[in-house]
């Protein structure tokens, strides 16, 4: 691993983060993300209320099958309680009756609950539909100035962009380590040994790590995974 180079281009790589923060701080740019992103939750919002609203429908009609099939049931046994004679028969249509009546009361209830929900995600959509109208007409209107700073910014993005690639050649696998780092949120992927401790997440390295590292000048933090160098 080529330590010197791999630090010359994590001195430009902070370079760029550095450009890209004062970018992001830019308030056109932020106003612009910002509606970008209320535009994003509320088109994901609708795609979720529309899916709910799809699976209470199917919910809603399958009660309702449910709800003429007992009804066709009660009506049978209805039409038929004239001329039932025997005593033990009418006990027994008369229990079946009564089930079929709880059975209905019960799917009607089921319904009303499943409609009062249907109307709420109607509600919660024609909302998030409002916001996301809102976002797309604020964005139309600061996508000029979005557009401006972004080109303001051009010429030293390019630059340093230039730099990293030059800087990049030849650190092969270390490279790779360094950005599989940042990837996974690892602040500042190479740092110093400090002492016997990590420069980075400041856990004390064991001995035989350390004295790997100070014979070949580098190596990896067994805590955080940090690539370690010692200074000299």
């Amino acid at each position: 691993m080529n330590i010197e180079k791999l630090l010359e281009y994590a001195s430009i790589d902070a370079e760029m983060a550095k450009l890209n923060l004062a970018f992001n701080n830019e308030p056109d740019v932020k106003e612009y993300k910002l509606q970008s992103k209320r535009y994003k939750d509320a088109s994901d919002l609708i795609g979720k209320l529309n899916a709910e609203a799809e699976d209470l429908i199917n919910q809603i009609n399958a009660l309702q099958d449910r709800y003429q099939e007992a009804l066709s049931q009660l009506n049978e046994y209805q039409a038929t309680a004239n001329e039932i004679e025997d005593e033990n028969e009418a006990d027994f249509y008369g229990k079946n009756v009564e089930k079929l009546i709880n059975t209905l009361a019960t799917l009607s209830g089921d319904c009303s609950t499943l409609g009062k929900r249907i109307a709420e995600v109607r509600a919660q959509t024609g909302k998030a539909f409002a916001v996301a109208q809102d976002a797309t007409k604020s964005n139309a209107e600061l996508r000029a100035k979005y557009a401006e700073t972004t080109k303001r910014y051009e010429p030293e993005v390019n630059s340093i962009k230039a730099r990293l690639a030059a800087a990049s050649e030849g650190l092969g696998d270390a490279l790779n380590v360094y950005l599989n780092l940042k990837k996974s949120g690892v602040k500042k992927p190479i740092v110093k040994i400090n002492g016997e401790n990590c420069g980075g997440c400041n856990m004390e390295v064991d001995a035989n790590t350390l004295s790997r590292i100070r014979a070949a000048g580098h190596g990896r933090c067994p805590n955080c995974g940090r690539i370690l160098y010692e200074q000299r």
